[in-house]
C-alpha cells in the first residue's frame, strides 16, 4: 500500500505564503493553503500557476477552530490518499502548531488502511520585522490573521510558539540582520533553520518525518532551554536556575521586575504552598502569563524514566539594554527562598495567588 506524504507550513503573512508556495509548486510539489471562509466552512485549495481551481469544503463543527481545521484536514489528506505527490498545506494565518499537531499526528496514526507521513512541519518568518514582531505587541487583527471575532493574540504569541514547535524555520529578508540574529536566539538547536527561498526547503521537508514528542519538549514551560547565539546586534539569552522554590509574597511584590521589558521569556517556577505543580511562566508581546502546566510527578523526560524534580528555570531573551537584564536576573534571585525552614512554614499556606491561576 503507497504511503501517502503531508507537509504543514505555517506563516503569519499572505504575502509571504503566496511567494513560497509558487516557489514549492515549481519544485513539483502539490500546494494547497487552507482558509476559513465567511459561511463558516474551511476552505482547502490548490495554489496552482495555471489556476486549475481543485478546492475542498468542509463544514465547521466544532467550536474550537483549531480542532475545526484538524479534522478538515484529517478529512482532505484522505482525498489525497491515491496521489503519488506529496502535499503541503499552508495553514490559515493565526494557527498554534502546538494545539495542531500532536492531535493531527495521533489521528493519522489510526488510520493503517491509508498509511499517511507527516513530513517536516515548517514555520516562515521575516527577519527584517522579527524583532518587533517578537518583541512588540502588534496583533494578529494588523494583518488580517485573527482566527475569531475578538481574537486578541499578538504576533509574538504565535510566532513564538511556532518558532518553538516546528522542526524548520525558513526566514525571509536580511541573513546578517537584527531580526535574524533574534530568530537564532530562539530557535532550538535541532530545528534547521533555512534564509532566502533560494534555499532547498522542500528537499529538506521530504528528509524529515515529524515527531511531535520531541517538539513538545522543545516549548514545554519545564522541559524548554536556552539556545543562545550570535551577539554582534546586542540579542542576549538569559538562563535563570534554581531548584528553591519562589516566595510567593515577594514574587507577587516583583512581578513587574522579574518580566522586565521588551523580552519575551519562558519558563516554569514551583511554590512551597503549591510543591506538586508546575507553574508556567511566560512574558510575549508585554504581557505576563502564569499558569499551571501539571504535576512534577506526571512529567517524566529523563533517560531512566524518574520525573523531573521540582525547579525554577526562566529563559529569557531580549536586544540591548543590559540594565533590564541585569534587573531580571535579581529580581529571580531575590525571589528565590534560601532557607528551608522558610519554605516549610508555606506547606498548606494560601499563597493569595489563587487568581493567577484561574481559582
Amino acid at each position: 500500500m503507497t504511503q501517502h506524504s503531508l507537509g504543514i507550513i505555517s506563516t503569519l503573512d499572505e504575502g509571504i505564503r503566496d511567494l513560497t508556495a509558487l516557489i514549492l509548486a515549481a519544485d513539483g510539489a502539490s500546494i494547497f493553503t487552507g482558509s476559513f471562509t465567511e459561511d463558516t466552512q474551511i476552505k482547502i485549495s490548490r495554489l496552482s500557476p495555471l489556476d486549475e481551481d481543485e478546492s475542498y469544503f468542509f463544514p465547521i463543527s466544532e467550536d474550537c477552530a483549531t480542532c475545526a481545521l484538524r479534522a478538515a484536514i484529517i478529512k482532505f489528506t484522505l482525498e489525497r490518499c491515491d496521489s503519488d505527490v506529496e502535499t503541503l498545506l499552508f495553514l490559515p494565518p493565526g494557527i498554534e502548531l502546538i494545539h495542531l499537531m500532536p492531535g493531527l499526528s495521533a489521528e493519522l496514526d489510526e488510520l493503517p488502511e491509508h498509511p499517511i507521513k507527516l513530513l517536516g512541519v515548517t514555520h516562515i518568518i521575516d527577519s527584517d520585522t522579527a524583532s518587533d514582531d517578537l518583541l512588540g505587541h502588534r496583533e494578529l487583527k494588523d494583518l488580517n490573521a485573527e482566527l475569531f471575532d475578538g481574537d486578541d493574540r499578538c504576533l509574538a504569541e504565535v510566532h513564538l510558539m511556532n518558532l518553538g514547535y516546528a522542526d524548520v524555520i525558513l526566514t525571509l529578508g536580511s541573513e546578517t540582520g537584527l531580526g535574524q540574529e533574534l530568530i537564532e536566539h530562539l530557535r532550538p538547536h535541532n530545528v534547521l533553520l533555512l534564509n532566502g527561498v533560494d534555499k532547498p526547503l522542500l528537499d529538506v521537508i521530504r528528509k524529515i518525518e515529524h515527531d511531535p514528542a520531541t517538539n513538545i519538549d522543545h516549548i514545554h514551560p519545564a522541559t524548554t532551554q536556552a539556545w543562545g547565539g550570535p551577539d554582534s546586534h546586542g540579542t542576549w539569552t538569559l538562563d535563570l536556575y534554581s531548584e528553591k522554590p519562589f516566595h510567593p509574597e515577594r514574587l507577587r511584590s516583583m512581578v513587574a521586575d522579574l518580566a522586565g521589558k521588551d523580552v519575551c521569556a519562558r519558563g516554569c517556577f514551583w511554590l512551597p504552598s503549591r510543591p506538586d505543580r508546575i507553574c508556567s511562566w511566560e512574558v510575549i508581546g508585554g504581557t505576563v502569563s502564569v499558569g499551571d502546566a501539571g504535576r512534577w510527578s506526571e512529567l517524566i523526560v529523563s533517560e531512566d524514566d524518574a520525573p523531573l524534580s521540582p525547579r525554577c528555570h526562566l529563559i529569557v531573551t531580549g536586544v540591548g539594554n543590559k540594565e533590564i537584564c541585569e534587573q531580571i536576573e535579581t529580581a529571580f534571585h531575590a525571589i528565590l527562598i534560601e532557607d528551608p525552614e522558610d519554605a516549610y512554614a508555606w506547606i498548606g499556606a494560601d499563597d493569595g495567588l489563587g487568581a493567577w491561576f484561574g481559582e
